[in-house]
């Protein structure tokens, strides 16, 4: 006989969604350089984490209140989504930032290579120049967001995962307690 797709499994399910998203925060936040908008990561993903809890705690109340339920289990099987419509989009633009920042770089040893500038020149250095023979859209961050694109794209596979895995986990009818009325 196959298992029953329960509230508490489709509650689990949105609490180890969370607690990825709180880990992944976590390791952006902790391998952010020094200037980095480090405390983005542990916000954005801690409100995420915080809502999916809350949509488990109101799928565990299915058997008391059907409403209540009803609306954790489809609220929680959104938000992931919701969640990954605004994290892979910033994932792309980080990787762009990534791409430029390699660019600079290659630049800056081309530079060197060529005697074109003194080695001595820091890269941070080379780069406040380029910024500032370029427009403003065009800007180079002055330091490598590798470890917030791989932690976006992580995130946003993640959100997608984890709607796959609560769709398939929602509760059968029978399962949902009696219809209030």
């Amino acid at each position: 006989m196959a298992e029953k797709n329960t509230p508490a499994k489709a509650a689990g399910a949105m609490i180890g969604y969370a607690v990825l998203m709180l880990g992944g925060g976590g390791a952006a936040y902790a391998m952010a350089p020094a200037g980095a908008n480090a405390t983005t990561a542990l916000i954005v993903p801690g409100i995420a984490a915080g809502l999916m809890v809350l949509c488990a705690v109101m799928t565990l109340l299915l058997r008391a209140s059907k409403p209540v339920g009803m609306i954790g289990i489809h609220l929680g099987l959104i938000l992931p989504l919701v969640f990954a419509g605004g994290i892979i989009p910033r994932a792309f633009a980080a990787k762009g930032a990534v791409d430029s920042y390699n660019a600079v770089v290659e630049e800056h040893g081309a530079a060197i290579a060529t005697g074109e500038i003194d080695e001595s020149v820091p890269l941070e250095t080379y780069i406040q120049t380029v910024n500032a023979e370029r427009s403003e859209d065009e800007q180079v961050e002055d330091h490598d967001k590798s470890y917030l694109m791989y932690t976006l794209f992580a995130l946003g596979g993640l959100s997608i995962a984890a709607f796959v895995v609560l769709l398939g986990l929602r509760p059968k009818a029978g399962d949902r307690g009696p219809a209030e009325g």
